[in-house]
């Protein structure tokens, strides 16, 4: 029991549904992206493509993947894609 202990997550004090009313801890990690920037595709139907990024809204993000030669415009969610430096 001294083994499992130590990989159960803490007790919490207050109760459960309060950080969600207060909103703390809620939020999700800022996704910084600008139109240019170059990005690895990694879920969905082009998983594997490097694709242009040409705007950015919120979380999703349009991008330009190129197939057969020609440049086809997609949307994405900001969390399916990783940035290549």
């Amino acid at each position: 029991m001294e083994k499992l202990e130590k990989y159960m997550p803490p007790v919490m004090e207050k109760e459960p549904g309060s950080m969600y009313k207060t909103g703390q801890g809620n939020e999700r990690p800022v996704l910084q992206f600008a139109p240019g920037d170059r990005v690895l595709v990694m879920e969905g139907v082009f998983e594997g493509s490097i694709a242009t990024v040409s705007q950015t809204k919120k979380d999703i993000l349009k991008i330009t993947v190129q197939m057969f030669g020609r440049q086809i415009p997609v949307e994405v969610s900001a969390w399916d894609v990783n940035k290549i430096k």
